[in-house]
């Protein structure tokens, strides 16, 4: 199972990183496959973590996880039913609502640094009466050969 999950989560990484550098104009749709940098994404890194937050008797003194950007290019995040992912928006935590069966892509660091793309700061809170979970798959670099600086603008 979790083969199975790791290969369609970078079958969408690929889709999804591709809408990305086309939108760009770093990648073409009808372009060589031999010169496509989607290619050196294919056999990149690739990190899985499954995460458990059971109920805490008192949220305000605990973080969930404490506010961070993701390292890497992007991550896809599959949550449950429960409200626990926030991001800094304006200096303000703001609570994603979570949509069933559906993955949040966040941008990395490294995308941010390649394209000036926007990183932002998250963390999870926790609660009183439920317990959630939460799958990360993030994607942290094409293969060790790959030269970045030639997508820098």
């Amino acid at each position: 199972m979790v083969a199975t999950n790791a290969e369609e989560t970078k079958h969408l990484f690929l889709a999804v990183m591709e809408a990305i550098l086309e939108s760009l104009g770093i990648v073409e749709a009808n372009q060589e496959e031999d010169d496509n940098i989607l290619k050196e994404f294919e056999n990149g890194s690739q990190m899985m973590v499954a995460n458990f937050y059971p109920p805490c008797p008192q949220p305000d003194l605990t973080l969930g996880m404490p506010p961070h950007s993701d390292y890497g290019f992007l991550t896809l995040l599959l949550q449950d039913e429960v409200e626990g992912l926030q991001i800094q928006h304006q200096d303000k935590w703001v609570t994603v609502q979570p949509i069933p069966n559906a993955f949040v892509v966040n941008v990395g660091d490294h995308l941010e640094v390649i394209h000036k793309f926007s990183s932002f700061l998250k963390k999870w809170k926790m609660h009183t009466q439920y317990s959630y979970m939460h799958f990360i798959t993030q994607f942290c670099k094409p293969n060790g050969y790959t030269n970045i600086h030639y997508i820098l603008y």
